[in-house]
């Protein structure tokens, strides 16, 4: 029974990529990898016995391939290459076929080869023309000299010497040179016959698909997925009969649309990502606030999921995404532009009005948890509304007003990443600046993609899915005639598939009315100030009231601080890095020499994991003992001696404002740029510095 095969995509080195597509896209792929993603590669070959079973006669041999190999064959004929021989080999869908010419030399020491192959399946067709010299060493090593620069890893054993556009008679000069330096020590076998002709390229080929079989680039192909590809071509063979164009893409098209995912997979990814949040998650902040996160996360995208299910979304999964949150994702090709605006809405909204509930409840029964997890919420949910791409406040505000011509929508989109870029350069979150930085790399497709839709409803084209989960085939050639014309050249029939799917869904996605994205933008509107007005008032309340809040904030304390009269003191079991989270008990006296008293009164107290210290006319007691009641004790005891006692903790972090005087403009701005790169370094870096010897942290 023949084998059959097919390319793994994930093995495939970033070099290369390069060498197949040597351009930024590239990295697409590369990516994929390094997700674990497969990206269709052809649809499988078998790989033959022997090249015997690829001849065909001289008749029977493309008249396409024959035309553009005929220069190359007439020229190779009055080098000395003689007795020319045809192959052809296909793929299974024959959307690639490679047609090519075997020679002999009157010299016997190496063979030849004209080949032509032309992949049908991207667009236009992909053509390449090669001429390659074999000679087999008489070690059973192989020497070859090409005209083409590599695509994949040459395999051990065998020798290249490559001359990028060179013709015939420059190739076979250079081989001869070389050739003649490696025949002292390892002469070439010789080859006189068209068996000998054949048996020696079997043996190059066994050498070279052994290698790519080993590396794990070819992989078997199951017989299910052989049938399935080779149903597929019967599909477009039936379909080009019947008189369909782009029958190619119409299969693949098929294929997409009927594409459905098992639950089991579906809960797999939720689990699997789900962890993967938690683990990323504490490693940059806390378990806790990680494990905070994942109900309200889950909160919000169950309101996605729950609108999309309503609106018949088909093959709805929900999914976390390490760094950014969560997501739901879903199919339907007749989604009012009302509709998804109600889906993204159905995210942030609930999420704000039941952070408004749990806030309200944790203020009347002075709960901390209750209100900072309300907080989050608020904080969160208020913050995807903001109309920013890719967010849910920018999907809104797109399908609201920006979808209606592809000039606003590009704008749109290139707003969204200097926003994200400028929001990653000053928070000094580098995540969102790389999450700019590739919506940049969309924008271009995006405005195609509207473009193309714009043009698609002038002409009027038929829009409605009698399932709403297919194209009608009258609309769906009409869009793929349309997408060819916009797509880069090297387009596959599965791009050009997934792009027609797109421009359809966009096409039913029409912008609502003028009334009702009035009553859509107040929605939105009042849940963005809600978001914003109850994560006030927690803010607030949880400080003791709002007039106390007011007139802490107008009368805030004003102290002098002189260098050098800072003083500190560490028990012996201090940790900068504790696992406990640390509080800091700040108590404010009214003149610095009672600080520094208080300061010589406690050192010969302090726990053995806290650390106390001076700063002007504060003293500043950090603990990271487990239990209220340490806690508690010691800030009774320092408000038995002062009234201004309080505490900065993760909960309640308190605020210095610390302005510096210097003898001139020069030291100031030295100041501030030393100062800068302390405090807006990446977050994944823990900086010690130079005012705190005493800290014991090391890089481990």
């Amino acid at each position: 029974m023949a084998e059959y095969y097919k390319v793994d995509s994930r093995k495939i080195t970033l070099r290369e990529y390069w060498n197949i597509l040597p351009s930024w896209k590239s990295l697409v792929p590369w990516v994929a990898k390094w997700l674990n993603i497969r990206v269709p590669f052809g649809s499988g070959f078998r790989l033959p016995d022997t090249v015997r079973e690829l001849e065909v006669a001289e008749s029977e041999f493309s008249p396409y391939a024959r035309s553009k190999l005929q220069p190359l064959l007439d020229e190779c004929l009055q080098l000395g290459f003689h007795s020319p021989r045809f192959y052809s080999f296909e793929t299974i869908r024959r959307d690639a076929r490679t047609s090519f010419i075997a020679l002999l030399h009157r010299s016997g020491e190496f063979t030849l080869r004209l080949m032509h192959t032309r992949a049908t399946m991207a667009n236009p067709p992909v053509e390449t023309q090669l001429v390659v010299l074999l000679s087999e060493l008489n070690d059973g090593t192989f020497f070859f000299t090409s005209d083409q620069k590599p695509k994949f890893l040459t395999g051990p054993g065998i020798m290249a010497n490559r001359l990028v556009g060179a013709g015939p008679a420059r190739l076979l000069e250079s081989h001869q040179k070389k050739l003649a330096a490696l025949m002292l020590r390892n002469p070439p076998k010789p080859v006189h016959s068209a068996e000998a002709l054949d048996q020696v390229w079997d043996r190059y080929e066994k050498a070279s698909q052994d290698f790519s079989v080993r590396r794990g680039l070819y992989v078997q192909m199951s017989p299910t997925e052989v049938e399935g590809e080779q149903k597929k071509l019967e599909t477009a063979q039936t379909m080009t009969a019947s008189g369909l164009e782009h029958a190619d893409v119409l299969v693949e098209l098929n294929q997409l649309q009927n594409k459905k995912g098992g639950w089991g997979n579906a809960i797999l990814i939720f689990v699997v990502s789900m962890v993967l949040f938690i683990g990323v998650g504490s490693q940059r902040r806390s378990w806790k606030y990680a494990l905070m996160l994942v109900p309200i996360l889950f909160v919000h995208e169950l309101g996605h999921y729950v609108a999309m299910r309503a609106f018949d979304y088909r093959n709805l999964r929900m999914f976390f995404l390490p760094f950014f949150g969560a997501a739901v994702s879903g199919r339907h090709y007749n989604v009012a532009g009302w509709k998804k605006v109600i889906v993204s809405m159905m995210g942030p909204a609930p999420g704000i009005l039941l952070g408004a509930v749990i806030g309200g409840i944790g203020l009347v029964s002075h709960q901390a948890l209750l209100i900072q997890t309300a907080l989050v919420m608020l904080i969160l949910n208020g913050i995807n509304l903001l109309p920013v791409l890719p967010l849910d406040g920018g999907w809104i505000v797109h399908a609201l007003f920006f979808c209606r011509h592809p000039l606003f929508d590009a704008t749109f989109r290139v707003m969204a990443v200097v926003a994200l870029v400028v929001g990653g350069m000053y928070s000094g979150d580098k995540v969102l600046m790389y999450l700019g930085i590739f919506m940049l790399f969309g924008v271009p497709a995006a405005y195609r993609i509207a473009r193309t839709t714009d043009a698609l409803r002038k002409r009027g084209v038929p829009l409605a899915s009698p399932d709403d989960q297919t194209i009608p085939t009258e609309t769906a050639q009409a869009i793929i005639a349309e997408v060819k014309k916009s797509l880069p050249k090297m387009a596959t029939n599965k791009m050009l598939a997934q792009r027609a799917l797109q421009i359809f869904e966009t096409l039913n996605a029409r912008p609502p009315g003028w009334l009702a994205t009035i009553g859509l933008l107040f929605a939105y509107v009042t849940s963005l100030g809600m978001a914003a007005v109850f994560a006030a008032v927690f803010i607030v309340g949880q400080r003791g009231g709002f007039r106390g809040g007011l007139v802490d904030a107008a009368n805030q304390p004003k102290r002098t601080l002189v260098c050098g009269t800072s003083s500190s003191c560490r028990g012996s079991q201090a940790s900068a890095d504790s696992e406990t989270p640390p509080i800091t008990i700040i108590a404010n006296f009214s003149k610095r020499g009672d600080a520094t008293k208080w300061f010589q009164m406690l050192t010969n107290r302090l726990p053995s994991s806290g650390s106390l210290r001076t700063f002007g006319d504060s003293l500043l007691l950090t603990l990271t003992e487990r239990g209220d009641a340490v806690r508690k004790q010691w800030f009774d005891e320092l408000r038995r001696h002062t009234k201004e006692v309080f505490v900065d903790s993760t909960n309640y972090p308190a605020i210095l404002s610390v302005s510096c005087l210097l003898i001139d403009e020069t030291r100031a701005k030295e100041l501030e740029s030393e100062l800068n790169e302390y405090f807006y370094n990446d977050s994944t870096r823990s900086l010690i510095p130079p005012w705190l010897p005493d800290d014991r942290r090391t890089a481990e």
